[in-house]
């Protein structure tokens, strides 16, 4: 009897041990994955990939168990760019998002310009501390409906935005795993039945007996250790075929070439006005803002402004409110013309304007004035002190 209750006792002490093992491994295991937060990168369109012509991406989303809901950023600068609600899910089990665009928000383009709606499917993957998405996307004209093409899209996430972040972003609370999951049922052990229930007889032997005793081994029969395997956490693997992007390799513009390119694809009324230069700013800082007052007299003169033969500020009245734009600058693009056309001369001709550019820690005062046949220009080049 008591060698059959310790092997019991250490059978039960055995098994109660692997039991709570494998409830801490499964326990351990579940994690979620959640999406929210700023996701920046680029998208290519098709036939432009191995081109390296891309538009910068960037996309905050809010991730509720899966059901995404954000806005999207399409843009070359923070100046010309493309705001859209987005919705979208997220399927953990194999990675696959889906972003669909819904409606433009905000819109700031040249002139004649449309806006397209794109809904892209892209796979999640994780290295170390870093997460991307990577797939493809094709896309409709907001207002018609049709095609407008397709390509490919490419992001990572991180913790700062090019723009600002949403408030539907900040609002978010962080995703709580799912508890609709099929609880695990437990191991029902078969009771283990004692060896010997009743108590051993104990025989007197008698002198004859005990004259010529018999020795019998004692044999203690062990209940046999049911086996208990321990079960192989198996992980799909994914079959996902994998997005392979160029390596993009950093090209310097000549400034020679951008003059030409953009005298040749100069607007009409660029082509049709002598565009007076009113001075050249050699500078290397990263970037310049540029404010536009009425210089005088505020006599309603209104201007547009054309940053390298795209328009940046569209008939816009000079006040003492100063009209502002931002622009980056560096060695991959260096150069940038600033051309201030004239809508009127207002009451008192001719249309004149006065330019404070900040450029680092340098500061310029630029007195421009133009006319329905002279538009004033401002030349800005990167150059890095010798």
């Amino acid at each position: 009897m008591f060698y059959s209750s310790l092997i019991q006792k250490h059978l039960s002490a055995y098994i109660l041990f692997v039991v709570c093992t494998i409830s801490i491994f499964f326990s351990t295991y579940a994690t979620a994955q959640d999406l929210t937060g700023v996701w920046q990168g680029k998208f290519y369109s098709s036939g432009e990939l191995m081109s390296g012509n891309a538009y910068k991406y960037e996309v905050q989303i809010a991730d509720d168990n899966g059901k995404l809901k954000g806005v999207t950023y399409s843009y070359l600068t923070t100046v010309f760019y493309g705001k859209a609600a987005l919705v979208g899910f997220f399927r953990e089990n194999n990675g696959t998002v889906v972003i669909k665009e819904t409606k433009m928000l905000e819109m700031k383009a040249s002139e004649g310009s449309d806006g397209c709606l794109m809904t892209c499917t892209l796979h999640y993957t994780k290295k170390g501390d870093e997460a991307y998405l990577s797939g493809s996307y094709t896309s409709v004209n907001m207002h018609t409906g049709l095609a407008c093409g397709g390509g490919t899209v490419s992001l990572h996430k991180t913790d700062r935005s090019d723009f600002y972040k949403e408030k539907i972003l900040l609002d978010h609370k962080p995703k709580v795993p799912s508890t609709n999951v099929e609880p695990k049922k437990p191991i029902i052990l078969p009771p283990v039945k004692s060896i010997n229930p009743k108590p051993p007889i104990i025989k007197i032997p008698t002198k004859a007996e005990v004259k010529k005793p018999i020795v019998k081994p004692v044999v203690i029969p062990v209940p046999p250790v049911k086996r208990v395997d321990k079960p192989i956490n198996r992980i799909p693997t994914d079959t996902t075929p994998k997005l392979k992007l160029p390596i993009a390799v950093p090209v310097t513009i000549k400034v020679k070439e951008q003059k030409e390119v953009l005298v040749k694809n100069a607007p009409t009324i660029l082509k049709e006005r002598n565009n007076e230069v009113a001075k050249t700013i050699y500078t290397e800082a990263d970037f310049i803002t540029v404010k536009l007052y009425d210089n005088g007299e505020i006599d309603r003169d209104t201007i547009t402004v054309y940053h390298n033969n795209q328009i940046a500020v569209y008939k816009q009245q000079l006040d003492v409110k100063p009209i502002i734009v931002r622009i980056e600058i560096n060695e991959k693009d260096p150069y940038h013309e600033f051309i201030l056309v004239a809508n009127n001369v207002g009451e008192i001709p001719p249309n004149t304007a006065l330019m404070v550019v900040t450029a680092g820690e340098k500061r310029y005062e630029i007195q421009l004035a133009s006319t329905e046949q002279k538009n004033a220009k401002v030349v800005f080049e990167y150059k890095k002190a010798p």
